[in-house]
């Protein structure tokens, strides 16, 4: 994380406006706070998700459902500082795709999203779901240890 400052500096977060509209808690989300450096990625990813699912196949598959991106936290069940705390992990569909859920019960596991991670993937993001089959709704701009 060191290219991105130490965690929780407002001055290095930025709000971007997602390309279609995403909800946080059935509440339509404005803006999504995001660390700088990521913040056209974020921005070019959700663009092409727009481009290739559409509207209506990305409400069917839950990507409009957003978990949340900043917040200065602590890892779950941990005391170290998440990723979130620096702004560049971004949570999606948290419902059907709870912490221990596991493929193929977590709904981004499903083949009809594998070009949500492509997508998400060639912008640098890395998903815990994927490389580690857990925590499927995060993705985040930080190479895993």
């Amino acid at each position: 994380c060191s290219i991105f400052g130490a965690p929780g500096r407002e001055e290095a977060l930025t709000s971007i406006i997602p390309a279609y509209t995403l909800y946080y808690e059935n509440s339509p989300v404005r803006s999504i706070r995001v660390h700088a450096l990521i913040a056209p990625h974020v921005k070019r990813a959700l663009e092409e998700i727009l481009s290739h699912y559409g509207e209506k196949e990305i409400q069917r598959l839950g990507l409009n459902q957003f978990g949340g991106c900043y917040n200065y936290r602590p890892t779950s069940g941990g005391k170290s500082l998440s990723l979130h705390a620096w702004g560049i992990a971004l949570d999606f569909a948290p419902r059907a795709n709870a912490y221990a859920l596991k493929s193929p019960r977590a709904s981004l596991s499903h083949p009809d999203c594998d070009a949500w991670w492509r997508i998400w993937e060639q912008y640098g993001a890395v998903s815990l779901g994927r490389e580690r089959n857990y925590d499927w709704m995060h993705l985040q701009f930080a190479r895993l240890s």
